[in-house]
């Protein structure tokens, strides 16, 4: 099973986001830090949006400005229903996957900065929707 996410996933939808930059400025421009962290296992990740791409994701959610909380088991179902249909389905989306009593948790220290979520939440759910469309070792192990 892949690891999802992992350090090398995340770049890589980094990667497909900074290639793609005519999509993404079609959403408009994205400046926050979101923390991607897996409860069960402790990990966790810094994906820093910039303008419409990714200057850079590391180890770690300590710079966050939020963070999306979810045991590795609904972070799998995400990014393997991605992979099969080419985008999230409807209940396996961020915005849905929020939802109070699903599955994923918002922190933030700041409700302004929680609110990023909200204002992003378009361009954040198409960045891991890239999944559905990158061909890489990632993707392949996942079918």
């Amino acid at each position: 099973m892949t690891n999802f996410p992992s350090l090398t996933s995340l770049e890589e939808l980094a990667a497909a986001m900074n290639t793609d930059e005519e999509r993404f400025a079609k959403l408009g421009v994205v400046d926050c830090k979101v923390g991607i962290s897996v409860t069960d296992t402790g990990e966790g990740f810094t994906v820093e949006f910039e303008r419409y791409g990714v200057a850079q994701v590391t180890e770690g959610v300590g710079q966050a400005e939020f963070v999306l909380e979810a045991d590795s088991d609904v972070w799998q179902a995400m990014y393997h229903d991605i992979v099969a249909h080419g985008s999230a389905s409807r209940d396996q989306t961020l915005n849905y996957l929020a939802l109070p009593g699903i599955a994923m948790t918002i922190r933030s220290d700041d409700q302004l900065a929680e609110d990023l979520f909200y204002r992003y939440n378009q361009t954040l759910q198409s960045f891991f929707d890239s999944a559905g469309s990158f061909s890489s070792v990632v993707a392949a192990q996942a079918v």
